[in-house]
């Protein structure tokens, strides 16, 4: 926060406009994320005033995005959606494709509808979201995002759609290791097993929960062990 300040202070003093514009959108999130929501609000306008008047309308873009994250903190969900809506507007009338910005909006923007319970809009954006990482996401994000597709389709009701995908992602963060990515996909699929009413096989998952949440433990015990080591190898 301070870094920010000084340097958007720097930016300003000095009339570097482009400088003082990058900093002040990225300065919404800092203050979003610090719960500074009056600061936040000074930012966005200073930087809805300096792409008028440098007539860079491609900054709208990350302007309409960081205040939909600060809508979003606000739990101002309906706020969000159109901050969210007007960033992908923004993007679509600059001639520059930019699919890692757009799969962002897309995912912000499904995270926000499934919180408003409008799962099936906010599918069309999560499947959205699976096209334009097809060819070029890496396994871990097709991964992460087709779990969150799953927990749309269990508030749909589908749950073949659902527990297929959920098991991919355990095969996929067991393979690989992810252990706090494999905890919350199991967890998910107890919840699916809840919402479903199949309480014996609920059951059965949050046993398997506990045991994971054990060796995580234990897992998270030894790095720290290894780690204290580590400096009283260096100390000494």
């Amino acid at each position: 926060m301070t870094y920010f300040s000084a340097a958007y202070d720097v930016a300003s003093q000095n009339q570097i406009s482009i400088q003082t514009l990058d900093i002040a959108i990225e300065m919404i999130l800092v203050c979003a994320h610090l719960k500074k929501f009056e600061m936040a609000e000074r930012f966005y306008n200073v930087a809805g005033g300096l792409i008028d008047q440098l007539r860079l309308p491609v900054y709208r873009v990350g302007l309409y995005f960081n205040y939909g994250i600060l809508r979003t903190i606000q739990e101002d969900f309906r706020a969000s959606v159109l901050f969210y809506q007007q960033s992908l507007k923004a993007l679509s009338e600059i001639p520059v494709k930019l699919p890692h910005t757009k799969f962002k909006i897309y995912n912000n923007l499904a995270n926000t509808l499934n919180y408003l319970n409008e799962a099936e809009q906010a599918l069309r954006y999560q499947l959205e979201a699976e096209k334009l990482i097809a060819d070029n996401g890496s396994p871990e994000m097709k991964t992460d995002l087709s779990s969150n597709i799953a927990l749309t389709f269990i508030a749909l009701k589908k749950w073949e759609e659902a527990i297929s995908r959920l098991k991919e992602a355990v095969r996929f963060y067991k393979k690989h290791g992810k252990s706090e990515k494999l905890i919350r996909t199991t967890r998910t699929i107890g919840y699916f097993y809840q919402e479903k009413q199949d309480y014996l096989r609920g059951f059965a998952v949050l046993s398997q929960l506990d045991q994971l949440n054990q060796e995580y433990i234990q897992e998270l015990q030894e790095s720290l062990s290894k780690t204290g080591e580590h400096k009283l190898l260096e100390i000494m």
